[in-house]
């Protein structure tokens, strides 16, 4: 699916006036605060869809709140999240502090926990903790097909059971079962276990910017992970090579001691990677990337 430019451009203007249109209407008696929209938004969803950030206090201060839902699921704490709103999170939440990062260096053959913003710095990506979608249009999209998924029996058991065991991990992230470590220099850093891991571990989800599949300028980028919404082929991929977390950093093994499975959360399908088989403390985790993985590798920096 290609989206052109001018199109996007029309869309845009187009929606620029759905916030303007739904605040007046409020303002003239004519349109509830709390009213939704046919996709059950919210004019607080509408706010941060549009970008509108000098509206978000008053908002939250007439009632709405930041974990209503829309039809999709997704709350308008889920839309600054993936659509990289950053400036939108203290105001709908109090910040959540991500864990510290742990490494090991060779030098002194020691783990060391380094923060967030020194890791960022050394390695030259933002860490993040959610896809972030590179257009709006690309999150609805992706929401539509997602909920599609659910009305199909068979997927819906498998995501229950998958958010079952699962849930609570993929909405609180933490970090402290694997350390970072550099490998060599054809192969860079790889993802170790910090401490035994059982079977069915749920180690990370992986993250990165959500935009569309073209080969050109993919080709020869290490950390693009196809995106998968369903059985069919998908549009989009997952690029992780600026912004990520942890799991760009996990290698590839014909024979992976992990593996992914696709789960609905949130109101999008997310990505998320677990263990297969119980990992000894000190163990590379390992995925299967496909035939074509170590074709092209680029120089990591060092941390």
């Amino acid at each position: 699916m290609e989206f052109s430019r001018p199109f996007l451009n029309r869309l845009l203007l187009r929606r620029s006036a759905v916030f303007d249109k739904r605040l007046s209407e409020f303002k003239q008696g004519h349109r509830k605060i709390h009213a939704k929209d046919q996709d059950g938004n919210t004019l607080l969803h509408v706010a941060i869809l549009e970008n509108r950030l000098e509206y978000l206090e008053d908002l939250i201060s007439y009632g709405l709140s930041p974990e209503s839902e829309n039809n999709w699921g997704m709350t308008p704490l889920d839309l600054a999240h993936f659509l990289g709103r950053q400036e939108f999170l203290p105001l709908l939440r109090a910040h959540r502090e991500v864990a510290p990062i742990t490494i090991y260096r060779n030098s002194d053959q020691m783990r060391h926990t380094i923060s967030l913003k020194e890791f960022e710095q050394k390695l030259g990506i933002e860490y993040i903790e959610y896809l972030e979608f590179e257009h709006p249009d690309y999150l609805r999209w992706v929401a539509t097909k997602s909920q599609k998924q659910l009305k199909k029996s068979t997927a819906r058991k498998i995501n229950r059971w998958t958010l079952a065991l699962h849930k609570k991990a993929i909405l609180t992230p933490r970090y402290d079962h694997i350390y970072i470590r550099y490998v060599s220099s054809e192969i860079g850093y790889g993802v170790f276990a910090n401490r035994d891991l059982p079977a069915l571990t749920y180690v990370g989800e992986y993250t990165g910017v959500v935009t569309r599949r073209q080969a050109k300028k993919t080709r020869f980028n290490d950390y693009v992970f196809g995106y998968m919404t369903g059985p069919k082929n998908c549009p989009f991929i997952i690029d992780a090579k600026r912004k990520s977390n942890f799991t760009r950093f996990i290698n590839h093994s014909d024979e992976p001691n992990m593996n992914s499975r696709w789960v609905i959360v949130g109101g999008i399908t997310r990505i998320i990677l677990f263990t297969n088989e119980f990992i000894p403390k000190g163990e590379q985790l390992t995925y299967d990337y496909g035939k074509y993985y170590w074709r092209s590798r680029s120089a990591p920096a060092l941390i």
